[in-house]
């Protein structure tokens, strides 16, 4: 089925100035594009948001990302001569990312753990990366 188009607002914009732009991503949706063309995303919703309320849509880096299941704050570079810099940053573990885990248990849960998840390649991907390559 085809998803609504998501429509943020200044409340979604959590901080802004020249250079970046932090946005609170709801959960449900891609940070970005997916290999669905009709799925929309956060960074699309984002440069509509900017068509509409600021009349033009400034570049958009995104360096860091969120699973569609996952809320939380997605920041966009604004200034391309700061990519560098700015993925530095994620990339030496200079920004401190804290997830915060909301639940609804009856029992007592501990006040840290720690998830363990590691994503891999779909195998239907990979199959048609081959076949790409064979070609």
């Amino acid at each position: 089925p085809v998803q609504p188009k998501i429509e943020l607002s200044h409340k979604n914009i959590l901080f802004e100035d020249k250079h970046i732009i932090c946005v609170n991503k709801p959960e449900g949706i891609p940070t970005h594009a997916t290999l669905d063309p009709e799925r929309d995303h956060l960074e699309a919703a984002l440069k509509r948001y900017f068509k509409r309320e600021k009349q033009n849509v400034p570049y958009l880096a995104l360096h860091h990302r969120l699973d569609s299941d996952t809320s939380g704050v997605i920041l966009f570079c604004k200034d391309q001569s700061l990519n560098k810099d700015l993925a530095d940053l994620f990339k030496n573990g200079d920004l401190e990312k804290i997830y915060l885990a909301i639940t609804q248990h009856s029992k007592s849960i501990p006040d840290q753990w720690e998830i363990k998840n590691h994503l891999s390649r779909s195998q239907k991907k990979d199959e048609k990366q081959k076949m790409q390559s064979v070609k």
